[in-house]
């Protein structure tokens, strides 16, 4: 019997040398799942966390407008998950960004030379950045709002209960089951998640962009707005599809869309089986994975 376990977990916030305390809700399931493999697999991914916001040889020391700008990107997203009517405020500290020169980056990280960042999804607790593949602030400080809607959106794990461990199953939408290593069915959603991860970055950093240049001192020689991706313009068809279709606003099937990847909600994306059409849903689910 497969069981699905959501937890809301504490967890130590470091905050001027004082430890309070912070709720980060997640999900396991696996089967066989009882209440003792549940707390032990939970200890397990609590320990992976508190590991990953611990500093990193070759690691860059963050500057006092990147901190700044940390704690401006909480405010924000505690207002986004308000008016998507998300009870749960998310708050990222510092400490969850690592920040790396491209040497140091390559160095540490060589297989994952050719990305400007990722997430860690086995520990959702931390965002890994090339800071030299960034041509400048705005667009440093993008990427680092992009690494963190990755954190804080919702994750489920795979408990193997035999096995004695645990793995990342989703993160937002994407799909990843390390049991099908090398069948095509290994991955689904994973373009989907980030067109989503990539939309909601732009929202929320062209809603804030003129507080932004003037919180961090920008220059008007560096007012340039961040290079999107390709993949929102696409996203937007889908919505607007979608929207057209269902006769609904493009920004209410917008808001569902965001709200998913970090609420966990999944039943919206039958619309996309229903509107754009039958065998949609699943070349979405694959398309942009690697053959």
């Amino acid at each position: 019997m497969t069981v699905d376990q959501r937890l809301s977990r504490v967890y130590f916030k470091y905050s001027d040398n004082k430890i309070k305390l912070m709720e980060r809700e997640y999900k396991l399931f696996g089967r066989g799942l009882d209440e003792k493999e549940t707390e032990a697999a939970a200890e397990a991914i609590d320990r992976k966390r508190e590991e990953s916001v611990k500093p990193i040889e070759g690691e860059l020391k963050k500057t006092p407008e990147e901190i700044k700008l940390i704690n401006l990107y909480n405010s924000y997203l505690q207002q986004e998950f308000e008016e998507l009517d998300i009870k749960e405020k998310p708050e990222i500290l510092p400490e969850q960004i690592h920040l790396f020169s491209h040497e140091n980056f390559i160095k540490t990280f060589p297989n994952r030379k050719d990305l400007d960042e990722f997430h860690e999804s086995e520990t959702t607790k931390a965002g890994y950045l090339n800071k030299d593949k960034t041509p400048n602030r705005i667009e440093l400080y993008n990427t680092i709002l992009h690494a963190i809607i990755h954190i804080i959106s919702f994750h489920k794990y795979l408990v193997e209960v035999e096995e004695k461990k645990f793995s990342s199953y989703r993160t937002g939408y994407r799909i990843a089951d390390v049991r099908k290593i090398a069948s095509k069915d290994e991955e689904h959603l994973r373009w989907f998640n980030e067109a989503v991860a990539d939309k909601t970055t732009q929202d929320i950093f062209l809603k804030h962009f003129q507080e932004i240049i003037k919180e961090l001192n920008i220059p008007k020689n560096e007012e340039k707005l961040p290079v999107y991706y390709k993949s929102i313009d696409s996203l937007n068809a889908i919505i607007s599809k979608i929207a057209k279709q269902k006769g609904e606003d493009e920004n209410t099937v917008w808001q569902k869309i965001k709200r998913g990847q970090f609420t966990g909600e999944m039943m919206h994306l039958r619309d996309v089986e229903k509107y754009p059409g039958k065998g949609e849903l699943e070349r979405l689910a694959h398309f942009g994975n690697k053959e």
